[in-house]
This record gives C-alpha cells, sequence and structure tokens, in this order.
C-alpha cells in the first residue's frame, strides 16, 4: 500500500508539474502576445498623435500670425482714430487732413487683412473686431458734430447742452471701444493658450 501510495503522490505531483508548466507557458505566451498587441496600439497612437499635432501645427501658426497681426492693426488703427479725434476736438485744421488720411489708411488696411484672414479667428471675436470698427466710426462721427458745436456755440450759447451731450457721449464710446478693445485682446490670448 505504501508503493501505492507513492505512486499516486508521483502522478499528483507529475500532474501538477506538468500543469504547471503547461500554465506557465500559456501565461507566458498570453503576456507576450498582449505586450505585443500593447506596443503594436501605443505605436498607433504615437503616430496618430504625430499625426494629429502636424495638422494642428498647419492651423494653429497662419492662426496666432492672423491673431498677432490683427490685433497690431487693431491698435494702430485705435491709435490713429484717438490722434484724429485730438485733432478735430483741438480744431487744429493743418493736423486733420493729415491725421484723417493715417485714419483712413489704417482702417483700410486693417480691412483688407482682417476680412480674408477672418477665418481663423473665433465668430465671438470677429463679432467683436466688428463693433469695435463701428464704434470708433461712431466716435468719428461724434467728433466731427462736437467740433462743429464748439465753433457754433459761439453763437449760439443754447448749443452748449448739445455740446455737453456729444462730448458725454464721445467719452463713453470711447470707453466702451477700449472695453471691446480689451476683450478682443483676451479672446486672442485664449485662442493662443496663453490664458
Amino acid at each position: 500500500m505504501d508503493n501505492r501510495r507513492m505512486e499516486i503522490t508521483e502522478i499528483i505531483l507529475t500532474s501538477a508539474l506538468v500543469n504547471g508548466i503547461f500554465v506557465l507557458i500559456i501565461h507566458s505566451w498570453i503576456k507576450n502576445t498582449f505586450a505585443k498587441e500593447l506596443e503594436t496600439h501605443k505605436a498607433q497612437l504615437r503616430a496618430e498623435t504625430a499625426e494629429r499635432n502636424i495638422k494642428l501645427k498647419q492651423v494653429f501658426e497662419p492662426q496666432a500670425r492672423v491673431i498677432a497681426e490683427t490685433y497690431a492693426k487693431l491698435l494702430k488703427l485705435f491709435q490713429n482714430s484717438k490722434e484724429l479725434a485730438f485733432s478735430i476736438q483741438g480744431g487744429n485744421a493743418e493736423k486733420i487732413k493729415p491725421d484723417f488720411e493715417k485714419f483712413n489708411e489704417s482702417k483700410k488696411d486693417f480691412a483688407e487683412f482682417f476680412f480674408p484672414n477672418a477665418i481663423y479667428i473665433h465668430e465671438s471675436t470677429a463679432d467683436k473686431i466688428r463693433q469695435f470698427l463701428y464704434k470708433l466710426d461712431g466716435m468719428f462721427i461724434l467728433n466731427q458734430q462736437k467740433t462743429s458745436l464748439i465753433f457754433q456755440v459761439a453763437n449760439n450759447p443754447q448749443l452748449k447742452k448739445q455740446l455737453t451731450e456729444v462730448g458725454i457721449q464721445t467719452e463713453s464710446l470711447e470707453k466702451n471701444t477700449s472695453e471691446i478693445l480689451h476683450l478682443i485682446y483676451t479672446e486672442f490670448q485664449e485662442a493662443l493658450g496663453l490664458r
């Protein structure tokens, strides 16, 4: 009976050893197969990421250039509008014409650049830019009215109240225009990932 137990024990141990080896082989094979599949998937993801980054770079670089140039042109236009307003308010006839030409030139330069490149600018920001341009025109018109009233007040003191109202409207519009320019600046920074 001891012999029989030994044989059974040997069979069980041999069977366990064979099964253990078999399990280790299968486990190793599965692990190796999944590792290969995982590496293949990782390589595929890296390739897709690189391709997407190249595409994004091809869009982002022109967009960044358009944003920077648009903002520079907006600043120039705003500065030229303020110089023109100052000349109009000061009644300096010699300075009004060159400042008006400078303002119109910067407005034309901006329009020629912005409208063909607006595709690179988010729609809400482009709307703010259009508001900004509209308000600049409004400031110009109010400044012309103010200048006209300044010369007329001397002959008609009743126009003084109207002159004050136009002055208040002009200041309000200039403040609003500055606020819109700041919003545009903030949205441009967000588009460039700087905020």
